[in-house]
C-alpha cells in the first residue's frame, strides 16, 4: 500500500528490513539443493540486493519509483524462493 501511495522511502525501508532477515537466514546455510556454489551465489544475490536497497530511503541517496519497484519485486520473488527452500528443506 505504501508503494501505491507513492511513499517510496517507507516502502524501501520496509523491504530493506525484509532483506536483512533473509540475509540473516541464508548466511547460516552451507548448501542449497546440495550445492555449495549455488548457496554462495544466493548469498551474493541477497547481499547485492540489500546493498542496492541501502541507498536512499532514510539513508543518503535517491529514492525513485522505478528503483523502489525494482527492490519490491525482486525482494518479493526472493522471499518466495527462500520460503520454498525452507519449506521443502532444500537448504542445509
Amino acid at each position: 500500500m505504501s508503494f501505491e501511495q507513492e511513499n517510496f522511502v517507507y516502502t524501501k525501508t520496509s523491504y530493506r528490513r525484509i532483506l536483512e532477515e533473509i540475509k540473516r537466514i541464508v548466511n547460516e546455510w552451507k548448501t542449497v539443493d546440495g550445492s555449495e556454489s549455488l548457496c554462495e551465489k544466493l548469498k551474493s544475490v541477497v547481499s547485492s540486493l540489500y546493498s542496492f536497497a541501502s541507498v536512499g530511503g532514510p539513508h543518503e541517496g535517491v529514492t525513485t519509483k522505478e528503483e523502489t519497484e525494482l527492490i519490491l519485486k525482486n525482494t518479493t520473488s526472493l522471499l518466495f524462493y527462500v520460503n520454498s527452500l525452507l519449506k521443502n528443506q532444500r537448504a542445509t
